[in-house]
């Protein structure tokens, strides 16, 4: 088995071959055959192996089998090397068919064609949900040396393999317009704290990465209310089923159902950070912790500007207060509307493609929305106070340890 551990080496390889095969799932092989289309190497590219794709057609292309593979001659299988071995499927599904000429392309090498395809963004804010990420999006927005793409959060990780088109689309929606010299080019997108490896393929190896943390009680609660305005999922819609309306007893279920279970863990932040240091340094990366942020916004804003590189830097005396809101839906049929509100603006997103009868539901769930919802101010219950301080502590420690300080002098003993 052949490895390719340069880009060279592989435009030499694929200039070389007659036939090639590509075999990976449906992410990896259209990032590869995008490179190959690019590359001016489409005539030698048979299609995509169907016992590893779930396609008929990728990017114009067949998916064969490996019998129809086998009746070419001189077919070389490329198979991309990916961490944790994520490769071996491709590799054991050839084996079995007793295919020896397999070409393996390091992962480094997969990983720079990939960011190819992207703009290369100067920095990224990756996390975390509830922590202050759109006060600062609308904050950096004030530096006409920073360009932000309008809208705050594009998503793009969460659909680029997804279509064959992806790219493009990204590019054109969001980036169609080259920013001026000088200027800065990032994203703000909290969700991307699960995102790691795919920030390194898209980005590369010398982003900036800022993460906002806070309070993670706190933040867990504000979290839990925002679901309840706008719910992203099914399950959250189904709390309302049980309680008719809106009642502060859901939490202590959605502790249960999500915190404790781990179902949902964006809160334990040393996690996602170590995930991002097995790809970054710990120099690419600022945590910026939101209580400080709006205690002292002056100096931490001026800190980041730094971290950034912008070249005029803009002082800040307050934070823009944004997304805030104590707003919940009202009862189950408020709960289920302003979740199908929610998956909509998704695929708007995307630059998807709406039907007339979704874009109809569209705008009459965002008319009723203030129907949907209703004021609710209140607080947590102390019990609950409770239990999640002592769920989340060992967590705070790890990241107290992460940091190399102490975070008691702004989120309280743990």
């Amino acid at each position: 088995m052949e490895i390719i551990q340069s880009k060279e080496k592989l435009l030499e390889f694929l200039g070389q071959q007659e036939k090639v095969v590509v075999v990976e799932k449906n992410a990896v092989a259209r990032i590869m055959v995008r490179f190959i289309k690019r590359q001016g190497f489409e005539q030698k590219l048979l299609g995509i192996l169907a016992e590893v794709s779930k396609e008929k057609v990728l990017l114009g292309k067949p998916c064969k089998s490996i019998r129809e593979a086998k009746e070419e001659e001189g077919v070389k299988y490329i198979v991309v090397e990916l961490r944790n071995n994520r490769h071996e499927k491709a590799l054991s599904v050839l084996e079995e068919q007793g295919i020896r000429n397999i070409v393996l392309v390091n992962y480094e090498v997969f990983a720079e064609i990939s960011r190819e395809e992207n703009p290369q963004l100067d920095f990224l804010c990756a996390g975390f949900t509830k922590c202050g990420t759109t006060s600062l999006s609308t904050a950096l927005n004030m530096n006409k040396k920073i360009k932000l793409p309008k809208g705050k959060e594009t998503f793009y990780l969460h659909w680029r393999n997804k279509y064959d088109d992806s790219p493009a689309k990204y590019r054109e929606k969001y980036f169609a317009k080259k920013p001026s010299k000088g200027v800065k080019l990032g994203e703000i997108e909290p969700s991307y704290h699960v995102s790691a490896r795919d920030v390194y393929e898209c980005y590369g190896k010398d982003i900036k990465l800022i993460f906002l943390v806070r309070q993670p009680v706190n933040a867990t609660f504000s979290y839990y209310k925002m679901l309840m305005r706008r719910p992203r999922r099914k399950r959250y819609v189904d709390y309302y089923k049980k309680y008719k309306k809106y009642s502060v007893e859901i939490f202590g279920d959605f502790l249960d159902d999500c915190i404790f279970s781990e179902r949902v863990d964006r809160f334990q932040y040393d996690k996602w950070i170590s995930e991002y240091l097995e790809y970054f340094s710990m120099d690419q990366i600022k945590v910026v912790v939101f209580e400080e942020l709006i205690s002292n916004t002056e100096q931490v804003m001026s800190e980041i500007q730094d971290f950034i590189g912008v070249s005029e830097k803009m002082v800040y005396e307050s934070l823009p207060h944004s997304n805030e809101g104590s707003g919940v839906s009202a009862n189950y049929l408020g709960a289920y509307i302003n979740y199908r509100f929610y998956h909509s603006i998704r695929n708007r997103k995307e630059n998807k493609e709406i039907s007339k009868k979704k874009q109809l539901f569209y705008d009459t769930a965002k008319k009723l929305q203030k129907y949907t919802t209703v004021e609710n101010n209140d607080k947590m219950k102390e019990e609950h106070r409770a239990v999640l301080t002592e769920f989340y502590k060992p967590s705070v420690e790890r990241l107290e340890k992460l940091l190399g300080r102490s975070l008691k002098d702004v989120w309280g003993e743990f």
